[in-house]
């Protein structure tokens, strides 16, 4: 039985290792509309997410999603794509 949960932890490990990697390149609210817009739709959740907890929100899936839609409809009426998605949050 401990031979069959090896490959489950070590496959765990590795797309722990993968993600944690990724996290250093979350800018947050700081990610530019450009930026932003050319992400995979797995990387705007979490670029979204570290906003919305940087700014003390309780992070829940509708809430993340909702903010993606904001984010996506900030972006796409802006003149800027070097513009910081935390714009949505208004001056």
């Amino acid at each position: 039985m401990k031979h069959k949960a090896l490959p489950l932890v070590l496959a765990s490990l590795l797309v722990l290792g993968v993600f944690s990697g990724c996290a250093g390149n979350n800018a947050g609210g700081a990610t530019t509309c450009h930026d932003y817009i050319q992400m995979s739709d797995g990387g705007q959740p979490n670029v979204v997410a570290k906003m919305l907890r940087d700014r003390g929100e309780v992070l829940t899936t509708c809430v993340i999603k909702l903010t993606q839609v904001s984010v996506l409809t900030y972006c796409s009426f802006l003149s800027s794509s070097d513009a910081p998605i935390d714009g949505i949050y208004g001056p």
